[in-house]
């Protein structure tokens, strides 16, 4: 089974994520993509607690069908440290019948000398790039998606200012009820 991964730290997930998924399922076509929210963030960053951020992920994708899933691989993996590379030592380990897809954003490869043996992540994974707007583009990987980020998202927020139109509307309003990020 072809398994796409799409991690990161969905501090709230929003419609991004949601357009790097459809894209990835339309152009790559595997037999399912999982949403891998990050158990801590690799480089320290201050995240809302995991259990609200899992079920903000699996507000948003509910549209997308049953062949888009959210794992809890990060939790389950044995050191849980945040690193890609570790995510897909545990993953393989747990399903040796699966092929993995690693999806990144074109601005995510600019940080990839930060990663924790991004060489190996290439090995165990086949690399998948979306191209986002405003960053260098990768031929074959798609119209760029939008620029929408989670900081902008989460600095609106704190100042009491409307997010619709940049997350799903059952994430916004998990976001609204929940106070999240206030």
């Amino acid at each position: 089974m072809r398994i796409a991964l799409l991690g990161g730290s969905f501090n709230p997930p929003h419609l991004g994520h949601v357009l790097a998924t459809a894209q990835v399922l339309s152009l790559r076509e595997p037999d399912e993509l999982w949403w891998v929210p990050a158990l801590r963030h690799p480089f320290g960053k201050a995240l809302a607690p995991y259990e609200a951020r899992v079920a903000m992920a699996a507000l948003a994708i509910a549209p997308l069908g049953p062949r888009v899933k959210v794992s809890r691989a990060e939790a389950e993996a044995p050191s849980a440290r945040g690193t890609t590379v570790e995510l897909l030592r545990h993953l393989i380990a747990a399903h040796p019948g699966h092929r993995f897809l690693w999806i990144a954003g074109a601005d995510i490869l600019l940080e990839r000398d930060r990663w924790e043996s991004f060489d190996e992540v290439t090995r165990l994974a086949e690399l998948v790039v979306v191209n986002r707007a405003g960053f260098p583009e990768t031929p074959g990987a798609g119209a760029p998606l939008s620029a929408i980020s989670s900081t902008e998202i989460r600095e609106r927020l704190a100042r009491g200012e409307s997010v619709e139109g940049l997350v799903p509307a059952a994430v916004g309003r998990y976001l609204r009820e929940h106070s999240t990020y206030r």
